[in-house]
C-alpha cells in the first residue's frame, strides 16, 4: 500500500508534537537571580501552571542563584509529567527563625510523574550546626528543615543534582513509590550533625544509583517500611556509612518496624564511621528486618566495616531493654577491605531475639594504617549465623 507523502509528514508532525514539552521558565513568573531577592512566589506560580497543564511540562531554572524559602509543591497534579531542569543554584534563607523551624525546606507531596535533572540546592545549614555541635546535639537547638523531601509521591526520578550544607537530611523519600536517584552529590562538612545524604522510609522500589555521598552522618539511612530497596555503585565517605534503622525508636506511633528485601552492591566507603550497618533501640517496639544483602563492597579504612547494634543508644541514657526487632536472612558477601579498628565484625544482637540465618561469604578485612598490623577480630552477642570461602577476620559464630 502506497502512503501519500503528505500523509507520513502530518503522522510525523503529530508524533513529535505529542513528544514535546511546554517549557515553563522561573524568571517569566518573577524569579530574580543573584540570590538576594525572594523568588519563592514565582516558583509556585510556575508550579501551578505545570501541575495544571495537561501536556508534558518543563519548569526551568536558570543559570544563576535563586532564593526561596519554605516551598510546598502539592499535588495531585493533572499533569503526570513534569520535569524540574536546574541549570543554575537554588540557596536557602540564612538565619531566618521561621525557616530553621520547618520541617522541609524544598517538599514535593502527592506528585506522581516527576523528573528534576541537574542543579544545585544549597541549604546553608553551618548556624544550625554550631548549635547542635556546642550544645550536644541539645533540644535548645533549633532542628532544621530537610533539603528536600518527596512525600507520598509516585514515579520520580532524581538525575545529577548536587544537594549542599543541609541544615539536616539532604534528601528525604517518605510514603513513596516507583523513585529513581541517580548521580547524585551529597556534600556537607564531616562535623556536621544529623546531615544524612538520602534517608527513605515507609516506601517501595527505590533505587539509588551511582551516587557520591560526603556528609556528617549516615550517607544513606534506611527507615522503618522499607521494601524493594537498591542501592548501587555508591561512595560515601566521610561519613557514618549505609545504616538500616535506627529501628524500634517508637517514634511517630509505630508499633511494627519493618525493613525487607534491600541490596546494596558495589559500594565504596573511605574513612567513614561505619561501613554496613543495622541499628535498633532497645525498646518495646517490635518488627523486623530480613532478605538483606550487601554484596561486593570495599571498605577503606573503616572504623567499622560490618556491624549490627541493638543497643543503640546514642545518647546514652537509654533503660538497656532488650530489643523486639527479629534480625533474621542477612548476607554479608564479597566485602574487602581494612578496618581501623580490632573489631572488624561486630554482632550486638538482643537477648530476647538473636539474630539469626547472619550469612557471612568471602569477607576479606585486613589491618588498616591505625591498627599498627594488630590482628583483626570479630565479636559475636547472641548472633547466630554461617560461613562460606574465605572470612577474615575469623568468624565469631
Amino acid at each position: 500500500m502506497n502512503i501519500p507523502l503528505i500523509t507520513i509528514l502530518i503522522i510525523l508532525s503529530l508524533s513529535y508534537s505529542s513528544s514535546v514539552s511546554e517549557a515553563l521558565n522561573v524568571v517569566d513568573f518573577g524569579a530574580k537571580a543573584g540570590g538576594s531577592r525572594d523568588s519563592t512566589d514565582a516558583f509556585l506560580k510556575t508550579w501551578n501552571a505545570a501541575c495544571a497543564s495537561t501536556q508534558p511540562t518543563s519548569i526551568v531554572v536558570p543559570g544563576g542563584e535563586f532564593l526561596i524559602g519554605e516551598i510546598l509543591f502539592a499535588g495531585p497534579c493533572r499533569n503526570k509529567n513534569i520535569q524540574f531542569q536546574i541549570e543554575g543554584s537554588i540557596v536557602a534563607p540564612m538565619d531566618d527563625s521561621s525557616f530553621l523551624n520547618a520541617n522541609a525546606w524544598i517538599t514535593f507531596e502527592s506528585v506522581d510523574g516527576l523528573d528534576i535533572n541537574g542543579g544545585i540546592i544549597n541549604g546553608r545549614g553551618n548556624s544550625i550546626w554550631a548549635c547542635k555541635n556546642a550544645n550536644h546535639n541539645s533540644n535548645n537547638c533549633q532542628q532544621g528543615p530537610r533539603n528536600l523531601l518527596f512525600f507520598k509521591g509516585n514515579n520520580i526520578n532524581i538525575k545529577g543534582l548536587t544537594t549542599i550544607d543541609s541544615n539536616q537530611f539532604h534528601i528525604v523519600i517518605d510514603s513513596c513509590t516507583n523513585v529513581n536517584v541517580a548521580g547524585v552529590h551529597v556534600i556537607a562538612p564531616e562535623t556536621s550533625p544529623n546531615t544524612d545524604g538520602i534517608h527513605v522510609g515507609k516506601s517501595t522500589t527505590v533505587n539509588i544509583t551511582d551516587c557520591n555521598i560526603k556528609t556528617g552522618d549516615d550517607c544513606i539511612s534506611i527507615g522503618p517500611g522499607t521494601s524493594g530497596l537498591f542501592v548501587g555503585n555508591c561512595n560515601c565517605g566521610p561519613g557514618h556509612g549505609i545504616s538500616i534503622g535506627s529501628l524500634g525508636s517508637g517514634e511517630d506511633d509505630e508499633k511494627n518496624d519493618v525493613v525487607e528485601n534491600i541490596r546494596v552492591e558495589g559500594a565504596v566507603f573511605t574513612g567513614t564511621q561505619n561501613g554496613v550497618r543495622i541499628k535498633t533501640w532497645g525498646k518495646p517496639t517490635t518488627g523486623n528486618v530480613n532478605g538483606v544483602v550487601f554484596h561486593h563492597i570495599i571498605m577503606q579504612d573503616v572504623e567499622n566495616p560490618i556491624i549490627i547494634d541493638q543497643e543503640y543508644c546514642p545518647a546514652g541514657n537509654c533503660n538497656n531493654q532488650p530489643s523486639r526487632i527479629k534480625i533474621h536472612d542477612i548476607t554479608f558477601s564479597d566485602i574487602r577491605g581494612t578496618s581501623s579498628s580490632l573489631i572488624a565484625i561486630n554482632f550486638v544482637c538482643s537477648s530476647s531475639t538473636p539474630c539469626q540465618d547472619i550469612k557471612l561469604i568471602d569477607v576479606k578485612l585486613n589491618p588498616g594504617k591505625d591498627v599498627n598490623g594488630q590482628a583483626l577480630q570479630s565479636s559475636c552477642k547472641n548472633a547466630q549465623g554461617s560461613t562460606s570461602g574465605d572470612v577474615a577476620p575469623v568468624s565469631c559464630f
